[in-house]
């Protein structure tokens, strides 16, 4: 059984999600499995905004 996630890793993955990383690069980041981030991104509840570009045209 694998290893739970320490703080300072939780704290990196909302770091780098929030600075547009895609859970892959996240999982290739924190040497995990990117299935395992895609869990503790949901627990923590994070979302990305996305941005409104019909005013960009």
């Amino acid at each position: 059984m694998a290893t739970r996630l320490s703080d300072l890793e939780r704290k990196k993955i909302k770091r780098l999600y929030n600075k547009g990383l895609s859970i892959l690069n996240i999982s290739y980041e924190l040497n995990r499995n990117k299935n395992t981030i895609k869990k503790y991104v949901k627990e923590m509840g994070l979302v990305r905004e996305i941005p409104d570009l019909t005013e960009q045209v």
